[in-house]
């Protein structure tokens, strides 16, 4: 199964200026996201956007595709994320596989073509 991980920081922390960010986001990512890696996912540095309501008083840090057994198992590899430890979360969910003739799976078509 393939589940998201959405990585968010808390209010007022700037990944860009914490000096020992880096090297414990790349240990997370060689140790735990990389052996099951579907997607490795982008950071976000600026600040995003809000569109409606949230209740989340962090802010978006980037995010991860893996493919695991279970919602057990990729909770799992949160344990260790970087981000935890300074107060932010990581947001786990369950992705599907959608039908061949969804337009979704369409795009993904179109933009598998060399």
């Amino acid at each position: 199964m393939k589940f998201i991980l959405v990585y968010r920081y808390p209010e007022g922390y700037d990944v860009l200026t914490d000096p020992s960010a880096n090297e414990a986001w790349e240990a997370y990512i060689r140790e735990n996201v990389g052996p099951n890696v579907a997607d490795p996912g982008w950071p976000v540095f600026e600040e995003a956007t809000v569109v409606g309501n949230t209740a989340y008083p962090t802010k978006l840090g980037g995010y991860s595709v893996v493919d695991v057994a279970d919602l057990d198992a990729a909770v799992a590899l949160t344990e260790r994320c970087p981000t935890l430890s300074k107060g932010g979360s990581v947001e786990v969910g369950p992705l599907v596989e959608l039908p061949a003739a969804h337009p979704a799976e369409d795009l993904r078509r179109r933009m598998a073509r060399p």
